[in-house]
């Protein structure tokens, strides 16, 4: 295995962590958004027009 081929796989793999890291990011920020989102439409259905 050459010093190339070294790189190329270190490159890959903090490719592969950022892109993870981004994705739990994105999903904890769903998550919360998700949560706003049920709270306002309880918040809606516990006080129905009239």
């Amino acid at each position: 295995m050459g010093l190339g081929s070294v790189f190329v796989i270190v490159l890959v793999l903090i490719f592969v962590v950022k892109w993870i890291r981004a994705v739990k990011e994105n999903t904890d920020r769903q998550i919360e958004q998700n949560e706003e989102i049920i709270a306002l439409l309880k918040e809606l259905n516990s006080n129905p027009r009239k």
